[in-house]
Parts: C-alpha cells; sequence; structure tokens
C-alpha cells in the first residue's frame, strides 16, 4: 500500500492593494514572497511589465511581459 505523502507549505505570497490605486495610470500591484518565513523579494504586476526585486535588491528588475510570456514557454 502507497504512503501518503503531504505536501508542505514552501512559499507564502501576501499582497496589499489600496482601492484608490486601482484607476490609476501606472498603479501596479505589488506581492510580497516569503519561503519558510523569510522574505525572498518583491513581486511588481504592472499593464507594462512583470518586476522582481530581491530581499536585498535596491531597484526592481523590469521583464517586458512578451520576455516574460516567452520564458514561461520555455523560450
Amino acid at each position: 500500500m502507497k504512503k501518503k505523502t503531504v505536501n508542505e507549505q514552501r512559499y507564502t505570497v501576501s499582497a496589499k492593494l489600496s482601492v484608490d490605486d486601482i484607476p490609476k495610470s501606472g498603479a501596479a500591484a505589488t506581492f510580497k514572497v516569503n519561503e519558510g518565513g523569510k522574505l525572498v523579494g518583491y513581486v511588481q504586476i504592472g499593464q507594462g511589465s512583470f518586476r522582481w526585486k530581491g530581499k536585498n535588491g535596491r531597484s526592481y528588475k523590469t521583464i517586458p511581459w512578451t520576455q516574460f510570456f516567452a520564458k514561461l514557454d520555455g523560450g
């Protein structure tokens, strides 16, 4: 008989959005990414790009949507 495996939660992601920010031009959603309770970095998703900043990063690394989707497709 097979043993059941328990999938432990590896990452947690939290978001803070303000209703006032949503209609603004250039507004983006920022997500805080944790692994095992420790901060990994931040993901910022906007209309024009996907941005990543590591926990010690001073600035975001911007990835245009076309390049982001190409990476997801295995390119």
